[in-house]
């Protein structure tokens, strides 16, 4: 229903040139929906939401919607949350595990990833493996711990740099940050 507003020129979504716009995204069980900030538009999505949650039997859940704005006064957006009955969020945001709203350039942004690192690294786990299993883990699970920010984000030089020297140390001697000599 939302698609056909935005293809008859009802809706007009998130414009990012003239010929692009989004109007939602939905992972899962998780919706977002994109509007220009403007009352009559939101109106409109409310309706069109309240006849989806009338034909599925579905609910939105006020505790678990939050509303952002980009460009948007305070003033506007505490009006426009009434309209759906939720918070006001404020910038950056994380959705799915993923930071929104920071430079996506910033060492600072990574800092999630480089812990999520060193608590699967974590030392008891390494002395526990022995070189074939740490291989594993390595293989198996560390490599693929920035992959879903790294198909968002550039990594830093310096964040790929110190992941893989956490990598290189865990592998050859089971604690990712005691150095200790590569053998390959």
């Amino acid at each position: 229903m939302l698609s056909r507003e935005l293809a008859n020129g009802t809706l007009v979504g998130c414009k990012f040139s003239p010929n692009q716009s989004i109007n939602h995204s939905q992972f899962a069980d998780d919706t977002i929906i994109f509007a220009h900030p403007s009352l009559q538009e939101l109106t409109r999505k409310k309706h069109i939401m309240q006849v989806f949650f009338e034909l599925s039997g579905l609910q939105m859940s006020a505790i678990k919607t939050t509303l952002y704005g980009i460009h948007v006064s305070r003033a506007d957006m505490t009006s426009f949350s009434a309209i759906f009955q939720c918070n006001v969020g404020t910038f950056p945001l994380e959705y799915l595990g993923i930071p929104i709203g920071l430079s996506n350039n910033k060492i600072a942004m990574w800092e999630l990833i480089v812990l999520k690192f060193k608590k699967k690294l974590a030392v008891w786990k390494g002395r526990c493996l022995s070189f074939r299993g740490r291989l594993v883990m390595v293989n198996a699970v560390i490599s693929n711990l920035p992959l879903h920010y790294m198909s968002i984000y550039k990594a830093p030089i310096a964040i790929i740099k110190q992941l893989e020297s956490f990598r290189r140390n865990f592998l050859w001697g089971g604690d990712c940050l005691k150095k200790k000599m590569s053998l390959v």
